[in-house]
């Protein structure tokens, strides 16, 4: 009997221990969250700055100076082409979208490697933000957990300008300010068609521009963007 009551106590501690570990993981995913939105570019830079992810694809010097672009002044036919490339249910789905995730296991099984990917917009800018190149299932759960915590907790307008300005479009240049004034030396507005859908089929791996002939798997999403663009209106055929 008392063999039972401290066996008892032990795991009544324990479930305590549980339910205060997941009560400190909640609040901790809800603090960075709720960081985001009103963070201005200069925090975000710094946030960037410090991911484990972001340090392997941009070298953050101290002269590096990350412009932020409000959602607005971002043309809505590059930001449908993106949506559209990368996470089409993304005004549909809590942060993952689990009819892609579902997908993506059955294609990539039928093809013996990964061909389709199922981060969404959200999963992927909390991996900029605080993932990891370190790809373990324990870490994507995380990352997972992590965007539906920000799709509760932010609008989908946020989390796309977010997404926006902290994604690398160009090798080596975070946001898209950065990324069209170093390749194309022009402001974001006055991106031309062909340019939308060269930098919207980069991500979340960007390729430089120039690759568009010569990178098989680059051109191909550019193509078939592009026709799926046109077959539903959003772009004039040329």
């Amino acid at each position: 009997m008392l063999f039972i009551n401290v066996f008892c106590r032990k795991r009544i501690v324990s479930g305590y221990a549980v339910i205060l570990l997941m009560i400190f993981y909640v609040t901790f995913w809800i603090t960075r969250c709720l960081s985001l939105r009103d963070m201005d570019c200069i925090e975000l830079q710094k946030v960037i700055k410090k991911s484990d992810f972001m340090i392997y694809d941009v070298k953050m010097g101290e002269g590096y100076h990350l412009i932020c672009l409000p959602l607005d002044s971002i043309p809505v036919i590059l930001q449908c082409l993106v949506i559209m490339s990368e996470d089409r249910r993304f005004y549909d789905h809590r942060g993952i979208d689990i009819f892609r995730a579902f997908t993506a296991v059955q294609t990539n099984y039928k093809a013996g490697k990964t061909v389709l990917g199922a981060s969404t917009i959200t999963q992927q800018l909390v991996k900029i933000l605080w993932g990891s190149h370190k790809r373990t299932v324990l870490g994507k759960i995380h990352e997972s957990f992590g965007a539906l915590i920000l799709d509760a907790l932010l609008t989908k307008d946020r989390i796309l300008e977010l997404y926006f300005n902290s994604a690398v479009w160009i090798p080596g240049h975070i946001g898209i300010y950065n990324a069209v004034f170093h390749e194309y030396k022009k402001k974001v507005s006055a991106l031309n068609q062909h340019e939308m859908i060269a930098l919207s089929v980069s991500l979340p791996a960007p390729v430089l521009p120039e690759m568009l002939d010569t990178n098989r798997r680059y051109h191909n999403r550019y193509i078939r963007l592009k026709e799926e663009a046109v077959k539903t209106g959003l772009l004039e055929s040329d």
